[in-house]
């Protein structure tokens, strides 16, 4: 009889250790998650800064050269207002403009990206570079760093809604809807 009981004592043994190995490699193929807690906070706070820095904080020089230039008239606009506005401004100036002719002297080649412009002058250092992003501006994507948006396994959307007055006017545009998409 001891020896049937040292058999099942065995096999108990061998069979516990079977189950919790299983266990352990069931549960560990599955666990990859990528974390979600830093993209989604530099998502927010990324779209947050573009919605609250304004223009007379700013000390850039495409900035000031689109001050003198008289490009930029409202130093109270926040940096989506103002990017909205040279995407407003340019396109609505550049429809039916002859590309040979160009429109009162703007060249459409020159100026169709002014807003992309004037975003890639200000964001370069408001994203650690191991990331990427994209600003999406009224359904146009107008600006954005690095590729892989399609293959990346995490991909964080925060949106804002900019609106503004036309030069301090009772003339107002917007709402109009701001995504910033981050990713790594």
């Amino acid at each position: 009889m001891a020896k049937r009981g040292q058999y099942f004592t065995i096999d108990a043994f061998v069979a516990l250790l079977v189950v919790t190995t299983g266990l352990v490699l069931v549960l560990a193929v599955n666990s990859y998650t990528p974390s979600s807690g830093q993209p989604e906070r530099l998502s927010q706070e990324f779209v947050n800064v573009l919605a609250q820095t304004k223009i007379k904080e700013l000390n850039n020089f495409f900035v000031m050269q689109q001050v003198r230039n008289g490009n930029i008239t409202d130093f109270d606009n926040t940096i989506l207002q103002q990017a909205y506005e040279f995407k407003r401004y340019f396109d609505s100036f550049l429809v039916g403009c002859p590309p040979a002719t160009g429109c009162h002297g703007y060249e459409p080649s020159v100026h169709t990206n002014m807003s992309a412009e004037f975003l890639a002058s200000v964001t370069p250092s408001l994203v650690p570079k191991q990331y990427s992003f994209e600003i999406i501006i009224d359904g146009d994507s107008v600006h954005g760093r690095g590729e892989g948006q399609d293959t990346t396994d995490l991909l964080i959307s925060s949106k804002r809604i900019v609106f503004g007055v036309v030069n301090k006017s009772v003339e107002f545009w917007g709402p109009v809807t701001v995504e910033v998409r981050v990713w790594q």
